[in-house]
């Protein structure tokens, strides 16, 4: 179970492909609970079907330099596509007599990037007052003919005496498809983890929506967190899922106290099945584009499975100002609400946007890794109407291209032009990054820029780079991506195996990709014994915790249902 306070789990993982509703004597039609040592217990529900919605990833292609030498793109520090995966994959490899209904999906390659920390910054000076960035570029393992560049930029931490009261209004989905423990039992849970970190300077609302929506509370003090507490332990699920009505509501409620407070924020909470009222994707956006301009920001926090509609509630964080995390376990909502409160809560930049220029004299041509979706006209890059993306206190954001350099053999396609020549300046710089961002509350952007060259091309590269290359390895196996070119999971678990990986988030993704490659390669039968040969090493080695094998160390009783 894990500590509220620290976040830690104590409980020890169950060996080997387990029949839960065999090992407790039900059908496997009920819900299911096993008992591990320690005493604690998991909970499973099984979907007889499975409504879930999750888009493809649509990978960018490579481009010639002569004919596109920029690339621009709003930021994103999402993370929910990862954690989302994470947990169908666990409950794949846990729960494999059950009827899984839930798929693997693509994953958004960023969202996993941008899940875990780095000491890209680690030394680096500010480039101004917010942030850091650093460019690495190595060999990149599944091309032979590219080099990958590792852009990261690192937003200050808030410092203590800048930190003030937050306008928070916490709309709940309190709909039938939300009364399961992993939906409406996780989200109150964690939701009071953030009710801990709250003080006097804080306001709280909630409002809930289902049939119809409901004020139950409006203006709180946060330091009144029994009262926050109590509102939240009478919540109950069911009736229909009117989001648009819960919407309107809440931001009605947040500009109702907005004075006074220099962050105010909507923390929706939902599986996004919305089936009354609003409830296309499309128009999800025009209705919370239309809120964009009210200094509100939005946080979409994701719960459960089965039903779950991540395009709609990707869709409302990117149009809402706002941010994307999906909460399979306590221990990620810790993370989320406690460990990355000020990243969660607080913007340090409005409208952040990137863009690179390549130089053809010694850039052929690149492929950009992640943020599809968030691709942008060129022109919009300077064009202050357009809206980017928020960057939080803290927050870190990676971004990677292949870069096909002039001596790769490798062909981009013909691109003579009938009207034009393309002469270069004679700089030595391989690229540049410029970044526009708003200062938090302000009209016009500020202009930053970053040049890349030939000290950025390491021979040896950092453990960082080397781990981002994995996490993007494993997302183009699991994208069953064109670009893999052959890469087996085997060769990124190799890489992981000779990292230190001292960061328990990055051993979990250690464990993650060795539960992936039992899923793609072992039988069930072959995947029970790893579990017990696992379990019988840890004994003899007298491990405190081994539970973190296969990523098992966030689970709690919320972690499948």
């Amino acid at each position: 179970m894990v500590d509220a306070v620290t976040g830690n789990t104590s409980a020890i993982i169950p060996s080997g492909n387990v029949n839960l509703g065999e090992a407790q004597g039900n059908s496997s039609s009920a819900p299911s609970e096993m008992v591990i040592p320690g005493g604690e217990y998991f909970y499973y529900e099984p979907e007889d079907f499975n409504t879930s919605e999750f888009k493809e990833v649509e990978e960018s292609n490579y481009l010639n330099v002569l004919t596109s030498p920029l690339s621009t793109f709003a930021a994103d520090v999402d993370t929910a596509s990862y954690t989302n995966y994470r947990n169908i994959l666990r409950n794949k490899l846990w729960y494999t007599n059950l009827r899984i209904s839930e798929d693997l999906h693509d994953i958004r390659v960023e969202e996993i990037m941008n899940y875990f920390d780095y000491d890209f910054a680690e030394g680096k000076n500010y480039i101004n007052d917010k942030f850091v960035i650093n460019a690495e570029i190595g060999d990149t393992p599944w091309n032979a003919d590219s080099k990958l560049l590792v852009v990261n930029v690192k937003a200050k931490e808030l410092p203590e005496e800048e930190k003030s009261g937050s306008n928070l209004v916490f709309l709940i989905d309190t709909s039938g498809s939300m009364n399961q423990t992993n939906k409406i039992g996780l989200l109150v849970d964690s939701m009071k983890l953030l009710v801990e970190q709250l003080t006097e300077e804080d306001t709280v609302s909630i409002v809930t929506y289902a049939s119809n929506d409901r004020v139950v509370l409006d203006g709180v003090k946060g330091s009144d967190k029994e009262k926050i507490i109590d509102a939240l332990d009478e919540l109950f699920a069911g009736g229909s899922t009117n989001g648009e009505g819960g919407i309107k509501k809440a931001y009605k409620i947040a500009q109702k106290h907005m004075k006074g407070h220099s962050n105010s924020r909507i923390i929706m909470c939902s599986d996004g099945d919305l089936n009354v009222g609003i409830s296309s994707e499309s128009a999800l956006i025009d209705l919370i584009s239309e809120k964009r301009d009210t200094g509100i920001y939005l946080s979409v926090l994701g719960f459960g499975e089965g039903n779950y509609k991540d395009n709609k509630m990707e869709a409302l964080a990117n149009n809402g100002n706002g941010n994307y995390y999906y909460i399979d376990t306590l221990k990620e909502g810790y993370k989320v609400l406690v460990e990355d409160l000020s990243s969660t809560l607080v913007t340090i930049a409005d409208d952040v946007k990137f863009q690179l220029e390549f130089n053809p004299e010694y850039v052929k041509g690149y492929r950009k890794i992640g943020y599809e979706n968030r691709d942008m006209a060129n022109e919009d890059f300077h064009d202050d109407t357009k809206d980017g993306g928020e960057v939080g206190y803290g927050h870190e954001v990676t971004v990677v291209y292949e870069l096909i350099m002039n001596d790769s053999d490798m062909e981009l396609g013909n691109t003579d032009l009938k009207y034009q020549q393309s002469t270069t300046t004679g700089s030595s710089d391989w690229l540049t990054v410029s970044i526009r961002y708003k200062d938090h509350g302000e009209k016009e952007s500020q202009l930053i820029e970053y040049v890349v060259d030939d000290g950025n091309y390491l021979l040896e590269n950092t453990d960082d780079w080397r781990f981002v290359s994995d996490v993007i390895g494993f997302a183009l196996i699991a994208n069953n991506s064109e670009y893999a070119n052959g890469l087996k999971i085997d060769s990124v678990i190799a890489d992981l195996d000779s990292l230190n990986l001292v960061d328990e988030n990055k051993q979990e993704f250690y464990g993650l990709t060795i539960g992936y490659g039992l899923y793609l390669d072992q039988t069930e039968k072959e995947i029970e014994e790893y579990f017990e040969e696992e379990l019988e090493e840890q004994e003899e080695d007298k491990i405190a915790e081994p539970d973190s094998f296969l990523g098992l160390a966030n689970s709690d009783s919320y972690s499948a249902g």
